[in-house]
C-alpha cells in the first residue's frame, strides 16, 4: 500500500512538472466597429494545420486556450457573415496574448463559398467530439453501422461500438432513448442518409449529472445521433417477408415518424430461423446489455457499492430478478428456435418536460439437442460425465418502461421512472447420462426428465430530485426507489439411476421422482443522498450516504412419490425461509483539479447486517437462524486527466465488498441431486477484492489513428469458493468455504489506423489474462493457473462505391494447469477467420457473401476441428425510387453450422455441442417506406 500511494505522489508530481511547462493562448474577436463577436468559432491548429483544440469566444469575444504545449500554431477564427481570420502563433515558451483580431464581414456570394469549404469534419468541444456526418462519404441505402466504420476514433466490433478504446454503452437518437440504450439497435436499423451529426462524449451517471463533473471510473461512452430535418418529417421505415426450404420463414418490419417533440416507433419480428435482423438475436439485443431492471443501481452515489446489486447472480442476495431477467433470454445462437416479438417505443420533450414509454412483447421457443461431455478432477483420478440432452423451451412475456422528467425551475429537477414485467416461461429438458471413472470404468448411469412451470412479475419504480445553486459546483442530490417481485416456480424431477460395481455390473439401482413448488418474494427499498461542494476553483468535497433494506420470503416445498405410489411431502427437503438484509454506506471524497488532471481521495465505512429465518415445515426436523454484520472501511484513489493533447489517462485503487447470499449462509442440506449434495456455512466472511484500474489512450483526431491500453489487477480476500468431499460411492458433498489468495490480472492494447483515408483502414488489438484460482476437493487445494492470449486483426476495404470488403482473423491460446492432477493439463487454440463482401455487378443488381472459418483445437482431448460456414445473396432492386427489393438468399451452404463451446474451471472442463438449423434457401421481398438507394454496405441483418 505503501508504494502504491508514493507511484500515485510521483506521478502527480511529474505530471504537474510537466503542465507547468505549457503556455496559454488568448485574445480577443471583434468586428470592424469594435463590438465583441459572441459564439465565434475559434480553432487551435499545429504547424500540420491539424486541428488540436476548439472553443467559441464568451459575451465578451474573448477566447482562451490553456496548457498548450505546441511550440508553433495556428489560431484560425470563423464567424458567420465574416471572412475567416487566421493568426500564427510564433515559437514561445510562455503565455501570449494575440490582443484584438478583428473581423471583416464578407458579401453573400462569398460567404456562401466559405461556408462550404469551411465546414470541419470533426469539432472537438470539451469530452465531446462531434463528426459532420455529410464529410464521411458512405454507399447510398448504408445503414449507421457503415456509417460509424468511416469515423476515426470509432471502431466496431462484435459486441458493439468502441470509441477511443472506451466502450459506447449508451446510444440516443437526438437525445432520447431509441427502443433500448444498446447501440446494437440503433445501429442496424437506422439508415444512414438520415443522419446529420454523430456525437460521442464521457458517459454521465446520476452523480455526474448532479456535479456536472465525469464520476470517478467512469470508462465508458455516450453516442448521439441527430438527424436531418427530412427525417424529422414523414416517417420511415421497411418491411420484408420471406420463405424457404426447410419450412422456414420471416417476416419483420420497423416504422418510425420523429419531430422535434415527438419520436414515435413500432417494430416486429416473426420467424423460424433465429436471424432476427433487428439485431434481437438474443436477449442482450432484444432488451440492451445493460438495461434490464438495474437502472436503480445507477441512482447510487459515491464508491465500494459493487458487492450489493438488485440484480446478483454472482453476489449476495436472491436470484429472484435474474429468474425474470432470463424468461427474456431467447437464446436463438443454437437450435431450432422460432420468435415473436414486438414493440412500441414514444418519446416527448418539450420545454420543461420529458416522457419515455416503451413496450416490448416476446413469444418464443427453441428445440436443442445436445451432447455435453465433462471431467471433473479429483485426487488421483477424474470423472468423465457423458451426457446426452433435448430441451424444449417456451415463454411469453411482456415488459413495459416509463420515465417522467420535470424541470421544476433552472436549478431543480425532478424524474420519476417505472417498469413492470409479466414473464411465464415452460421448460422440457428429456436424456441420458453415463459416468466413467478415468474414462474406461462406468460408475452410474441414468435416464432424466426434468420440467418447470415458473410465472412471475416485477415492479420497479424510483424518484429523484437534483438541486443545484447559484455557486457553481454546489449541490445537492437524493433518491429513493422501490423493487418488488414475484415468482412461482414449480418443477418435476425424475431420473431412473444405476450404480455398478468394479466389474461392471450393475450394483444397485435408484428412482428419483419429485414435484418441487417455489413462491418466492422480495421488496427492496433503497434511499441516496449526496452533498458537493466546491472548496475553491482547484478543490472539490463530497460527502454521500446510501441506505439499502431487502426483505426476501420463500417456501420450497417437495414431494415425492412414496411406495404407495402417492406425492407426499418430504419435510426434510421442504424449507420456509424469511431473510433481511440492510446495508448502509457512507463516505467523503476531496478532489484535486489543476492543469488538466484530477485527483481524487475517498474513503467509506460500509456495515451489512443480515438476518435470516428458517425451518423446516415441520420445525422438530430444523428450525435455525443466521444473524451476522459485517461492516468495512473502504479506500478509494483516483488519478486521471489528460497530460497531452487529444490523450486520456485514468488510473485507481479501490477496494469493494461483496457479501455472502443467505443460501450460501444458511446451515441447510440440499439433498435435491442425490449424486450433488450442497450444504450451507454460516461461518462465511463477506469477500473483498483489492482493484487497480489502469487507461492510457491517444488519438489523432483528424487523421483517425488511435492508439489505448488497459490494464487491471484483482486480488481476492476472503474470496467465497467450493469445499468439495467426493465419497467412496462417488457422491459429492459441497460446502461454501473462504479463502485469501485468488488474483486476475488482464491487459489490452488497440492500435487503429487508415493505410488510405476512407479507403482502407486497419485495427490491431492484443490482450491477455491470467487468473488464479482455488478450490478444495477431498481436503486437498487445487490451484489453478489460466493464461489467455488472443490477438486479432481486421481490414476494412472500400475501393469505390461499388464493393466493399471486410476482412477480419483471430487467434486465441488458452494453457490451463491443474495443481491435483497435473495429467489432465490442457492448451486450447482457437482460431476464427471471416471475409465479407459487397459488390453492384450490374444496374439494380447486386450480390453479397460472408464467408466464416472456425478452428478448435484441444490436444489433451482430441479436438481438432474445422467449421466452414458460408452465407451468400443475390438481389435485385427496383419499383420506383428503388423502394422494391427481391432477394434470393443461402445459408450456410456447406450444411456446417453446429453450436460448440469449451470451458475450464477450476477442478473441471466441459465440451458442448448442440445441433442447429443448418443449410436452407429463403426467397424474400422487402419494401422501404422512404425507397431504398444502391447499396453496397455490409448487410449484417440478414443472417
Amino acid at each position: 500500500m505503501k508504494h502504491l500511494y508514493l507511484s500515485l505522489f510521483a506521478t502527480l508530481v511529474l505530471s504537474f512538472s510537466l503542465s507547468a511547462q505549457r503556455s496559454n493562448i488568448k485574445g480577443m474577436v471583434q468586428d470592424t466597429s469594435g463590438n465583441p463577436l459572441v459564439a465565434a468559432t475559434v480553432m487551435l491548429l499545429d504547424k500540420d494545420s491539424t486541428l488540436v483544440d476548439f472553443q467559441q469566444t464568451n459575451t465578451k469575444g474573448v477566447f482562451e486556450f490553456k496548457n498548450i504545449s505546441e511550440k508553433e500554431a495556428f489560431i484560425k477564427i470563423t464567424y458567420l457573415g465574416y471572412i475567416p481570420a487566421m493568426v500564427q502563433v510564433g515559437d514561445q515558451n510562455k503565455n501570449i496574448d494575440l490582443g484584438i483580431i478583428k473581423m471583416k464581414e464578407m458579401s453573400q456570394v462569398l460567404m456562401e463559398v466559405v461556408i462550404k469549404e469551411a465546414k470541419a469534419p470533426i469539432v472537438l468541444r470539451g469530452d465531446t467530439i462531434e463528426y459532420d456526418a455529410s464529410k464521411f462519404k458512405v454507399p447510398e441505402g448504408s445503414t449507421l453501422e457503415q456509417l460509424l466504420r468511416r469515423l476515426p476514433g470509432i471502431d466496431i466490433t462484435e459486441d458493439g461500438i468502441q470509441s477511443d478504446g472506451k466502450n459506447v454503452s449508451e446510444l440516443t437518437v437526438d437525445g432520447k432513448t431509441f427502443f433500448s440504450k444498446d447501440p446494437k439497435f440503433a445501429m442496424k436499423n437506422l439508415p444512414a442518409e438520415g443522419v446529420s451529426k454523430v456525437q460521442v462524449f464521457d458517459k454521465k451517471d446520476e452523480e455526474a449529472l448532479l456535479t456536472g463533473k465525469t464520476s470517478e471510473g467512469n470508462q465508458d461512452k455516450t453516442m448521439n445521433i441527430e438527424l436531418k430535418n427530412d427525417f424529422k418529417k414523414g416517417g420511415f421505415g421497411k418491411i420484408t417477408a420471406g420463405g424457404g426450404t426447410e419450412t422456414t420463414g420471416e417476416v419483420k418490419g420497423n416504422y418510425n415518424k420523429f419531430d422535434t417533440k415527438h419520436q414515435f416507433s413500432l417494430i416486429g419480428v416473426a420467424n423460424n430461423t433465429g436471424r432476427n435482423g433487428l439485431s434481437w438475436d438474443d436477449y442482450e439485443d432484444y432488451m440492451g446489455s445493460s438495461s434490464w431492471g438495474n437502472e436503480n443501481d445507477n441512482l447510487d452515489y459515491g464508491f465500494g457499492g459493487n458487492g450489493f446489486r438488485y440484480m446478483s447472480i454472482n453476489s449476495g442476495g436472491s436470484t429472484l430478478e435474474s429468474k425474470i431477467s432470463q424468461a427474456f433470454w431467447s437464446d436463438n445462437s443454437s437450435g431450432f428456435p422460432k420468435s415473436i416479438l414486438s414493440g412500441v417505443n414514444y418519446n416527448y420533450d418539450h420545454k420543461k418536460n420529458k416522457f419515455s414509454g416503451r413496450y416490448f412483447y416476446q413469444n418464443t421457443g427453441n428445440l436443442k439437442q445436445t451432447t455435453n461431455d465433462s471431467r471433473s478432477f479429483l485426487t488421483g483420478f477424474y470423472l468423465d460425465n457423458n451426457q446426452i440432452s433435448e430441451q424444449n423451451r417456451g415463454g411469453m412475456n411482456h415488459r413495459i418502461e416509463t420515465m417522467y422528467q420535470h424541470d421544476i425551475d433552472s436549478l431543480l429537477t425532478m424524474v420519476f421512472t417505472a417498469e413492470a414485467a409479466m414473464v411465464h416461461t415452460s421448460n422440457l429438458n428429456s436424456g441420458s447420462s453415463e459416468i466413467l471413472r478415468n474414462g474406461i470404468n462406468p460408475t452410474s448411469s441414468n435416464t432424466f426428465s426434468n420440467s418447470s412451470d415458473l410465472s412471475g412479475n416485477l415492479i420497479n419504480t424510483s424518484l429523484l430530485f437534483r438541486k443545484k445553486f447559484k455557486k457553481p459546483g454546489r449541490s445537492v442530490g437524493i433518491n429513493g426507489s422501490i423493487l418488488k417481485t414475484n415468482v412461482l416456480d414449480d418443477q418435476e424431477s425424475y431420473s431412473d439411476n444405476s450404480f455398478y460395481n468394479e466389474a461392471a455390473m450393475v450394483d444397485s439401482t435408484n428412482i428419483i421422482h419429485h414435484y418441487n413448488d417455489d413462491l418466492l418474494d422480495k421488496i427492496v427499498f433503497k434511499a441516496n443522498g449526496m452533498y458537493s461542494e466546491p472548496i475553491s476553483k482547484m478543490l472539490f468535497f463530497k460527502v454521500f450516504h446510501n441506505f439499502n433494506t431487502r426483505n426476501e420470503t420463500g417456501n420450497h416445498f417437495v414431494r415425492e412419490k412414496s411406495e404407495s405410489g402417492q406425492f407426499d411431502q418430504n419435510d426434510l427437503l421442504s424449507r420456509e425461509y424469511e431473510n433481511n438484509i440492510t446495508l448502509n454506506r457512507s463516505g467523503a471524497s476531496l478532489t484535486i483539479s489543476k492543469f488538466n488532471l484530477n485527483l481524487n481521495i475517498g474513503a467509506g465505512y460500509q456495515s451489512l447486517l443480515l438476518h435470516g429465518i428458517y425451518q423446516s415445515p415441520d420445525s422438530t426436523l430444523f428450525k435455525g437462524k443466521v444473524d451476522q454484520t459485517f461492516a468495512t472501511w473502504i479506500p478509494n484513489i483516483e488519478l486521471n486527466g489528460s497530460i497531452l493533447r487529444n490523450s486520456w489517462f485514468h488510473s485507481s485503487y479501490s477496494v469493494n465488498v461483496s457479501e455472502p447470499s443467505i443460501t450460501n449462509l444458511l446451515p441447510v442440506t440440499d439433498y435435491s441431486n442425490p449424486f450433488y449434495i450442497t450444504v450451507g456455512n454460516p461461518d462465511l466472511l463477506p469477500e473483498h477484492y483489492h482493484t487497480f484500474n489502469l487507461f492510457l489512450n491517444y488519438t489523432w483526431p483528424l487523421n483517425g489513428i488511435r492508439l489505448g491500453l488497459n490494464g487491471s489487477y484483482n486480488y481476492y480476500k476472503n474470496q467465497i469458493i467450493t469445499e468439495q468431499l467426493v465419497d467412496q460411492n462417488l457422491i459429492t458433498i459441497s460446502k461454501p468455504v473462504n479463502h485469501t489468495g485468488g488474483d486476475q490480472l488482464w491487459s489490452n492494447f488497440n492500435f487503429s489506423f487508415p493505410i488510405i483515408k476512407n479507403k482502407l483502414i486497419t485495427r490491431l488489438n492484443s490482450g491477455y489474462t491470467r487468473s488464479n484460482s482455488y478450490a478444495i476437493v477431498n481436503t486437498l487445494l487445487n490451484h489453478t493457473t489460466s493464461n489467455f492470449l488472443n490477438q486479432s486483426l481486421s481490414l476494412d476495404i472500400t475501393p469505390s462505391d461499388k464493393l466493399v470488403i471486410y476482412l477480419s482473423g483471430n487467434f486465441s491460446f488458452t494453457d490451463t494447469k491443474y495443481d491435483i492432477n497435473t495429467s489432465q493439463n490442457q492448451q486450447i487454440f482457437r482460431q476464427n477467420y471471416r471475409v465479407e463482401f459487397t459488390a453492384n455487378f450490374a444496374k439494380g443488381w447486386y450480390f453479397n457473401s460472408n464467408f466464416r472459418y472456425n478452428l478448435l483445437k484441444n490436444e489433451r482431448f482430441g479436438i481438432d476441428q474445422q467449421i466452414p460456414i458460408l452465407n451468400a445473396s443475390v438481389y435485385k432492386q427496383f419499383l420506383k425510387g428503388n423502394k422494391g427489393e427481391l432477394r434470393l438468399s443461402i445459408y450456410d451452404a456447406f450444411n456446417k453450422n453446429i453450436l460448440i463451446n469449451q470451458y475450464t474451471s477450476v477442478s473441471k472442463v466441459t465440451e458442448s455441442q448442440t445441433i442447429s438449423l443448418a443449410r436452407y434457401i429463403m426467397l424474400s421481398f422487402s419494401y422501404n417506406i422512404r425507397g431504398m438507394k444502391s447499396d453496397v454496405g455490409r448487410h449484417n441483418m440478414w443472417w
